[in-house]
């Protein structure tokens, strides 16, 4: 990757461990190099990851106590089990409805002063957005001392299935009137060169699962990281 050969060529260590860690996020997305994801409409298989108990201890310290799992569900499945959507944007083969969230427990941070990074909308593009998460999961991976769990931005099914569940349990609507109906970009390919955006979740109607171009930014667009089990 171009950053992590920039940062080996300087023999910087921060930097090098900094390249590393977007490196692990592109990785994670299946995004590296900001290709499109591959599609796949095959039956959720495999082993939910979990955190460990320590994991999670250390990860409340950070405030990161609210723990949701992601089950594999597509905004289809979503739609299919009554689950309201204000919009969905139209997507290359469909592609919006039928990609799966994550196999996997999810840590966030549901305070709305602290579920978006600080001046990731900021008319930040993908590729910023992607460092900034990279930033942050680098040292969060420093103040937790391992490196066993990780903060990735992640697919739009991820985010609406952590919406509906948030508000089960709380009925507290993520992207809703305490977050300022903002949105959070996400790595799930729609039409040319957009990726889906998750947000504006108004009573009644449920969220939208909007677009908006990789290389440009906007003022409600931010990015909610997602603290996972590292791969």
């Amino acid at each position: 990757m171009e950053a992590l050969h920039r940062a080996q060529t300087r023999k910087d260590p921060k930097a090098i461990a900094q390249a590393e860690a977007l490196a692990s996020v592109l990785k994670a997305v299946k995004l590296d190099g900001f290709q499109d994801v591959p599609l796949t409409q095959a039956e959720v298989v495999g082993e939910l990851k979990r955190f460990s108990t320590e994991e999670k201890k250390a990860l409340a310290k950070e405030g990161l106590k609210v723990i949701y799992p992601l089950t594999g569900e597509s905004i289809d499945d979503q739609k299919r089990a009554g689950r309201k959507f204000a919009y969905i944007a139209p997507s290359d083969e469909n592609r919006l409805m039928v990609m799966r969230s994550r196999l996997s427990e999810v840590a966030i941070d549901p305070r709305p002063e602290k579920f978006f990074l600080p001046k990731s909308n900021n008319n930040a593009t993908l590729a910023q957005q992607l460092e900034m998460i990279a930033e942050y999961s680098y040292n969060l991976q420093r103040r937790l001392k391992t490196q066993t769990v990780e903060a990735i931005m992640g697919e739009a099914p991820d985010y609406t299935q952590l919406a509906f569940l948030h508000f089960d349990a709380t009925g507290v609507r993520l992207f809703g009137k305490d977050y300022g109906f903002n949105y959070t970009r996400t790595v799930t390919p729609t039409v040319g060169t957009s990726v889906a955006d998750v947000g504006g979740f108004f009573a009644g109607n449920g969220p939208n699962v909007d677009h908006w171009n990789r290389d440009r930014g906007g003022d409600y667009v931010f990015v909610a990281p997602l603290v996972v089990p590292k791969s």
